[in-house]
């Protein structure tokens, strides 16, 4: 588990500054405990069998989310709008057992595709993603029967276990 996070802070000198937060790392010469380490890494890669779509406008956090959900031994296929992840959703729907999608993107945010998403498939758990949920949004996710709110930024810890409670809802 990297247990680690991304923040991202507006600079008026500078723009956007993302910080990532990693833990260190833990090392050690007894060659038990590193055989113990990678085991208990590889069997909980093989017991987590879903496919998540997740759609993120954000390279970097799409890159990092989808290692920490790849780890953990979910299939991963990526949007960068509501546009392509409604593409993807069309193509791949079956295979898909979890949507998970920022709520701020360009094209078609992230409320639209959950609507148009619980249209095509409204057994599919939805988990949204945002630096904020206000009065307005929060409303909204109640109506579309959001599973879980992720607030950015969040830990390796936090996206796995809202997604491991979302798919072993049912």
């Amino acid at each position: 588990s990297l247990d680690g996070y991304i923040r991202g802070d507006i600079d008026q000198e500078n723009g956007v500054v993302f910080t990532i937060i990693l833990p260190r790392a833990i090392t050690s010469a007894d060659p038990a405990v590193t055989k113990s380490s990678a085991q208990t890494a590889e069997t909980s890669t093989l017991t987590n069998t879903a496919t998540i779509l997740y759609v993120e406008d954000e390279e970097p956090l799409r890159k990092i989310a989808g290692t920490v959900l790849k780890r953990a031994g979910y299939e991963v296929i990526f949007g960068v709008n509501g546009v392509e992840g409604l593409a993807k959703l069309t193509q791949e729907g079956k295979r898909i057992s979890l949507i998970i999608t920022d709520i701020a993107m360009p094209e078609m945010d992230g409320i639209e595709f959950a609507t148009l998403s619980r249209q095509l498939h409204p057994e599919l758990p939805i988990i949204m993603v945002s630096g904020r949920f206000d009065d307005a949004v929060t409303e909204k996710l109640n109506d579309l029967r959001i599973e879980d709110r992720i607030h950015k930024p969040f830990t390796a810890a936090q996206i796995k276990q809202a997604v491991g409670k979302a798919i072993h809802r049912c």
